[in-house]
């Protein structure tokens, strides 16, 4: 370690953790699509504090993503980790990341696809292990969607992913460090 990163004391901020959020568009419908993509801009471009930026997304391809990392990075207005479940096998990975950064959690925020699968559980950076890991965890509803979950619309997905997400929480027994939201506004505290 360089003496100034021993000096540099860790800052508190939110983290955003953006799980498949590329998605399958061809399996949701195009307004949850538009909803999620437009919240996320507006939360990069109205939050108040630097943010770090957790994202699983494929940075090898041409993609909605890639674009907007290299807009976020350009403008050093939020940091931006790139993770992939195979180096990051578990949230101490990443918060030794988080650390070597120096940047301590405050609320670790979520969206992507899907809802009641990856988001919830299915992957080790997924909202109930950081919930289990003592996180206050925000599920930011509107930039979350779910295709695999049964319902003939979106509306009855979601839904059903939201009750699965929910059961599991409980099943967790992490009820206490989750809040769903759809205010990004509730984020800038």
């Amino acid at each position: 370690m360089t003496k100034s990163q021993t000096k540099k004391k860790p800052v508190i901020r939110n983290v955003l953790v953006l799980i498949h959020f590329e998605g399958k568009p061809s399996l949701t419908d195009e307004y949850s699509e538009e909803l999620r993509w437009s919240t996320l801009r507006e939360l990069l471009k109205k939050s108040k504090k630097r943010m770090l930026i957790i994202s699983d997304h494929p940075r090898f391809v041409n993609n909605k993503m890639n674009e907007l990392r290299n807009m976020v990075v350009e403008s050093n207005k939020h940091s931006w980790l790139d993770i992939d479940p195979i180096k990051y096998e578990n949230i101490n990975h990443i918060e030794m990341e988080m650390y070597n950064k120096r940047i301590i959690a405050k609320n670790v925020i979520f969206g992507g696809t899907n809802t009641g699968g990856c988001l919830c559980e299915s992957l080790p950076y997924s909202a109930l292990k950081w919930a289990k890991e003592g996180h206050n965890v925000k599920i930011l509803l509107p930039m979350c969607t779910d295709y695999e979950q049964p319902g003939a619309t979106a509306i009855e997905r979601n839904n059903n992913a939201l009750a699965q997400f929910w059961m599991k929480a409980k099943e967790w027994d992490v009820v206490e460090n989750i809040d769903f939201i759809t205010d990004i506004n509730l984020l800038n505290d």
